[in-house]
């Protein structure tokens, strides 16, 4: 059982890791300079190192840090979990653009139309790269 949940484990951080760094490659190459696939491969476990930290900060803040029933938040799981991270998101992905972009001061807010794609295709990456953690969410939750 612990070797199954461990290849579930580094199935899943590699997983991130892999879009991750495809968006860092693809997106700064669309919205800003392109990079090379090293770069992109170092920008993509920044931004995995960066998730990994504010998640568990995050976790342990709301209590959920695998010592408590995830089930007790019911239905509103998902709507929490959705609306809480969109602007941890966005600030994760504004890091990123400092990183990719040749502006290392990018405007937290902006309206800028490159800034936007970058950042708003990084944070549906972000919700992709977690949908098979949903997955087995639903399965432990008894919902299939």
């Amino acid at each position: 059982m612990k070797e199954a949940a461990l290849s579930l484990l580094v199935g899943y951080v590699g997983l991130k890791f892999a879009l991750y760094s495809a968006w860092c490659y693809f997106g700064s190459k669309w919205c800003f300079s392109p990079k090379s696939v090293a770069q992109a491969l170092g920008l993509g476990l920044i931004r995995l190192v960066i998730g990994v930290v504010l998640g568990f900060a995050i976790g342990r803040a709301l209590g959920m840090s695998g010592h408590h029933d995830v089930t007790s938040f019911g239905s509103s799981l998902l709507l929490v979990y959705i609306g809480g991270l969109i602007p941890v998101r966005w600030f994760e992905w504004w890091i990123m653009e400092s990183l990719a972009s040749s502006n290392p001061r990018p405007p937290f807010f902006t309206l800028n139309r490159k800034s936007l794609t970058f950042r708003l295709v990084g944070i549906a990456v972000s919700f992709l790269a977690d949908a098979p953690m949903w997955g087995l969410t639903v399965l432990a939750m008894g919902i299939c």
